[in-house]
């Protein structure tokens, strides 16, 4: 019996929301509401979901949904003419329902436009298998409420195809007439028809055998596109990398990422690669993106496992002392682990980033590596480099013999300036520098040789705009305010300080075994853990990392005074030098 068209009108209401109703980005902009009303069934299967896509000069917005749902909503819509074009699917991803219109938007008005849903169209493939040696060519009779379609094709190997596209979704009723030369052997069946239920939005596949005695079977094959069955998210510097493997017989796919309830496509033509970087990402979001495989002959997969990731940009940098290498890591559920790793021929006693820089200082050389890749950019090879060296942000200063080297991070050029004796530096918005006769000298990092401020020490370490002095077991701190040095306190320390960071109103203060806690608002700290070997700390947000011996470890600084260690991880080898951005 053959099934008649199908007929759907869906309500869509467009219309732009007054500052009444809702604040809009300009007065010529308002709200897309497209709703649905109740639809009735194709013959095998109903709506699963939809898409809705509205396009005007190049600029196309389109959003996917699960059916039933009372109204899709699109934000920000422009004044002038859209087109409209939806689509509703089956379970299967087939497009059971088109529908295409134009309305004209104006500006702080309700417009209202109505789309009326027809039955998409079907395409049929017939594998035919004749077992006889007699037939040599066969003839398809296909017909449907006064449409009438006719081929013939010559069998090879006693098989034929025949593919006929862009037919009504329907009943089509089927006669086949074998030949052998002109002669025409037997017609099936010799009276009234077979009946072929074609489905639309797809290719509807039927394989039919005539054995010698003219009995036919005709089977029913659906083809099938596999889902992406896994993918790799990876936080990249300019947003989210999807990469997901090919699927037999795909021969491009859709990207869409959760926004609320629904899901929204990012790519705005098919995919032929498996990848795609979404660029549209704010720190610390976590994101959820599902793929859907498609094949030129219309076959789609539906959508895959649903993928998600947070968007973390931070950035941990390790360098290892056995090894000679710099790694980045990337932090996990259960600690870290290594992404990419470099060979040095030196070990790696300094890092530093700067936008997508990586700066290493080793004893005789200095290498800028692309932070995301670990590959050589540029590097300068030096043969005076003593311990320790440090940066401002745009520049690195080293200490040499009887001299100390200003390089510049971006020519790599480098300036040398005359000054004695030099035991110990640090940088940041200040220089600090520290010779053999214990004498502190802050200075401009623009021009070392300005001298802005001094005092006495064994060693000095300047943050922001504080200056951190010891000598004889005890920690001065001063702040330097118009080109004077004020001492604010001092805490008494027993071990000599190797790295110096502060968060908020304390200042952490790496020493062998460990590292104390300031509280510079009162001059108290306290020591934290029994530590071996402690090479370096810094902050990063509200975090402290610190290394040592063959670890590096991470305390959370919620309450300042008391860290608490909240993740610890070894490495094979010694860690020498951290930095995290």
């Amino acid at each position: 019996m053959v099934r008649k068209t199908v007929l759907v009108i869906l309500a869509v209401l467009i219309f732009f929301l007054t500052s009444g109703c809702l604040k809009l980005e300009s007065s010529n902009k308002g709200k897309l509401i497209v709703r649905f009303n109740q639809f009735k069934a194709i013959p095998s299967s109903q709506p699963a979901r939809g898409i809705v896509s509205i396009s005007k000069n190049g600029r196309t917005l389109q959003k996917i949904f699960d059916l039933p749902t009372s109204e899709i909503v699109f934000d920000s819509i422009e004044e002038g003419t859209w087109n409209i074009y939806a689509q509703l699917l089956d379970q299967n991803n087939y497009v059971l329902y088109k529908a295409t219109e134009q309305v004209k938007i104006v500006a702080k008005q309700t417009n209202y436009c109505s789309l009326t849903f027809l039955l998409n169209t079907a395409d049929l493939s017939l594998n035919i298998y004749v077992e006889s040696d007699q037939v040599d060519s066969v003839l398809v009779n296909l017909s449907c409420d006064g449409e009438e379609i006719n081929d013939q094709k010559t069998l090879e190997g006693k098989r034929a195809t025949f593919d006929f596209n862009d037919m009504k979704s329907r009943v089509w009723d089927m006669r086949l007439t074998l030949f052998s030369g002109q002669a025409t052997i037997m017609t099936l069946p010799e009276t009234g028809a077979y009946g072929l239920e074609l489905q639309p939005g797809r290719t509807n596949t039927f394989n039919v055998v005539i054995d010698r005695f003219g009995n036919l079977s005709i089977e029913f094959s659906v083809p099938t596109l596999n889902v992406v069955s896994s993918a790799t998210l990876t936080n990249l510097e300019e947003g989210i990398k999807i990469e997901w493997n090919q699927v037999e017989g795909a021969d491009s796919y859709d990207l869409y990422k959760k926004q609320g309830d629904l899901w929204i496509k990012l790519n705005s033509v098919s995919l032929e690669q498996c990848f795609f970087i979404d660029t549209n990402v704010t720190e610390g979001e976590t994101y959820l993106y599902v793929i859907n495989a498609k094949s030129l002959t219309g076959l789609q997969s539906g959508f895959s496992d649903v993928f998600s990731i947070k968007r973390d940009t931070k950035r941990v940098f390790l360098g290892t002392y056995e090894d000679r290498k710099v790694h980045r890591l990337r932090e996990t559920t259960s600690g870290f682990e290594i992404v990419k790793s470099f060979s040095l021929t030196n070990s790696p006693f300094h890092i530093h980033t700067r936008d997508n820089s990586l700066y290493v200082v080793s004893s005789n050389a200095v290498l800028e590596l692309d932070s995301t890749t670990l590959e050589m950019i540029q590097s300068r090879s030096l043969s005076f480099i003593l311990l320790p060296a440090d940066f401002t942000q745009d520049y690195l200063f080293l200490i040499g013999v009887n001299k100390m080297y200003r390089l510049n991070l971006t020519s790599f050029a480098y300036d040398e300036y005359n000054i004695q004796g030099l035991i110990f530096l640090s940088a940041d918005n200040y220089l600090c520098t520290v010779d053999s006769s214990k004498q502190v000298i802050l200075r401009d990092p623009s021009d070392p040789m300005i001298v802005i401020a001094q005092t006495n020490g064994d060693y000095a370490f300047t943050k922001q705009n504080r200056l951190f002095v010891y000598e004889n077991g005890n920690m001065r701190i001063y702040t330097l305010t118009s080109g004077i040095l004020r001492n604010d306190g001092s805490i008494s320390m027993n071990q000599t300080p190797k790295f110096v960071d502060v968060y908020q109103d304390y200042a952490y203060v790496a020493v062998d075994d460990g590292f104390y806690v300031i509280d510079l608002t009162n001059f108290s700290g306290q020591k934290v853990g029994s530590l071996n070997l402690t090479r370096h700390l810094m902050i990063h947000e509200s975090q402290l990392y610190l290394i040592h011996d063959r670890y590096l470890k991470v305390y959370d600084l919620q309450n300042p005074l008391s860290p608490t260690l909240i993740r610890s991880n070894s490495f094979t080898n010694k860690c020498w030098s951290l930095f995290v951005d």
